[in-house]
């Protein structure tokens, strides 16, 4: 079986404590005081903003001997019916699809353009109330807090107080 004397230490204490005192009582009342002053308690909160830009640029691309194969056989197409029909020879249609397929071709460069965002963060600092430190006079008596609400100077404020009594033998 396993001692725990750290455990038994304190049971101990807490015996002889009791046994020192009884019959303790608590006696909570109201009272009322004045405010005094008020600071207020600053504290420093860092904002990261986000800053969005954004950067595009144009890209030049040669389509070379490569045009578009739709575009081609509609050429190809169109070429071949105007051939047939402006003359009887043979191969007049295959002629003129041939010449409808390269002049659709797109040899001319083709232009894009590209647009990135980017996002980057801008760090400031700036002062907020954390909380105020209240002066109160009551009872003749000079005391403080802390709160987070503001009180004004010569607000009327109502205290809790609370007293502890009890037996020492």
């Amino acid at each position: 079986m396993k001692s725990n004397k750290p455990l038994s230490a304190l049971i101990a204490t807490g015996a002889l404590f009791s046994a020192n005192l009884a019959g303790a009582q608590t006696i909570s009342d109201t009272r009322t005081g004045y405010v005094t002053g008020v600071e207020t308690v600053w504290t420093h909160r860092v904002i990261h903003e986000p800053v969005t830009t954004t950067s595009c640029h144009t890209t030049q691309s040669h389509a070379g001997g490569q045009g578009n194969v739709g575009d081609m056989v509609i050429g190809g197409l169109v070429g071949s019916a105007i051939g047939n029909k402006l003359s009887d020879n043979h191969g007049a249609g295959s002629l003129g699809a041939l010449f409808g397929a390269v002049a659709a071709m797109d040899k001319s460069p083709r232009q894009r353009r590209v647009c990135r965002d980017r996002t980057s963060y801008h760090q400031r600092t700036e002062n907020v109330a954390d909380h105020y430190l209240v002066h109160v006079r009551a009872d003749g008596r000079s005391l403080t807090f802390r709160s987070n609400h503001r009180y004004r100077v010569n607000q009327r404020v109502n205290l809790s107080v609370s007293s502890n009594y009890g037996l020492l033998r």
